[in-house]
């Protein structure tokens, strides 16, 4: 039993940078044309959002995540990461202006 639990914990591994996707509230799904441009090597593989943002070439939009019962459970956490995205922007566009 112990073996199994270890193995599940460590499916929710970030394969880019390892972080714990659970813990860190990056446990997510996005629709099947999203994930195909991450070209990971399989569907079981776990990629926080910015590394998924990072292999695909651009942010995140609410767009790109399914409607399931899980984003609805993360989705204060889906929320903050876009937010975060959103008021960088905005952050690097003033700089550039100012």
């Amino acid at each position: 039993m112990a073996n199994f639990r270890k193995v599940e914990r460590y499916s929710y591994l970030c394969v880019d940078c390892g972080i714990d996707t659970w813990d860190s509230g990056h446990f997510y799904m996005v629709e099947d044309h999203v994930w195909e441009l991450a070209r990971t090597r399989n569907d079981n593989e776990m990629l926080c959002m910015v590394c998924l943002e990072r292999r695909i070439g651009r942010y995140l939009k609410w767009i790109d995540f399914t409607i399931v019962p899980l984003n609805q459970h993360f989705m204060n956490n889906i929320q903050r990461h876009l937010d975060d995205k959103y008021i960088q922007a905005e952050e690097r566009i003033d700089a550039n202006i100012g």
